[in-house]
């Protein structure tokens, strides 16, 4: 079933189109049809292929490090280094209760 859908063209896509449906003596309806279908499939298969690539990377990477071995020795090697100047390091921080924490708190009292 098809359905009625409103698009505002530019006033040159407009004369465009115009044109071309009068030159191929087709209805401006199928051309814009043809022409969002094709898009849509280019852009399906372009998205698909990223999508491929990505993949391919992902396994590519787990395999050369299958327990992420070296991301978690970066972590380390980074919390080590800057351990010194991080003025938290090992001490718990409380944090002061959020307005919605202090409503709920009053609530439920």
């Amino acid at each position: 079933m098809n359905k009625a859908t409103t698009v505002r063209l530019d006033r040159d896509v407009q004369y465009a189109l115009n044109s071309l449906s009068k030159l191929e003596g087709r209805p401006k309806n199928k051309l814009i049809n043809d022409a969002v279908a094709l898009y849509i499939e280019r852009e399906a298969e372009f998205i698909a292929g990223e999508a491929e690539t990505a993949l391919e990377q992902i396994k590519a990477y787990r395999a050369a490090d299958p327990h992420f071995e070296s991301a978690i020795a970066a972590v380390a090697e980074s919390e080590a280094e800057y351990a010194a100047a991080d003025t938290v390091e090992g001490r718990v921080i409380q944090c002061k209760p959020s307005l919605s924490e202090k409503v709920r708190r009053l609530v439920h009292a």
